[in-house]
């Protein structure tokens, strides 16, 4: 009967010791817990896919044009950079109007400086 009440006694000095420290700390394992579900949710709408950047068509732009000022730092020459503009954009043909909007194979600005990252040859 005594080796019970042991069993018992520890028992309980175990259950009064976890509710001592989940009363301390209990904010910091919740903290822990919302910063690791945010990071899991961010992760997964990110996707890891590349997010291309859009522009507006002005006055005056060809297609030709906007390669040839967005493809310079590309591994893309001006045709591919033409033909995957095309594609993604479902151009029936190659003339574009001012006011359109095209996705580029450049992506999304990054940072404070503007700076583009270009994407490379899907190839």
């Amino acid at each position: 009967m005594m080796d019970t009440t042991n069993r018992t006694n520890i028992r309980m000095e175990g259950n009064i010791m976890a509710g001592k420290l989940w009363a301390n700390y209990s904010y910091i394992l919740v903290f822990f817990g919302l910063a690791l579900m945010a990071s899991i949710y961010f992760i997964l709408q990110m996707g890891g896919g590349v997010s291309y950047h859009s522009i507006e068509v002005q006055d005056g732009d060809t297609l030709w044009t906007i390669a040839e000022e967005y493809s310079s730092d590309s591994s893309m020459s001006t045709d591919e950079f033409i033909k995957w503009v095309g594609e993604r954009n479902n151009l029936s043909t190659y003339t574009i109007s001012a006011g359109d909007s095209l996705v580029l194979p450049v992506e999304k600005k990054l940072g404070i400086n503007g700076d583009y990252q270009y994407v490379m040859n899907e190839e």
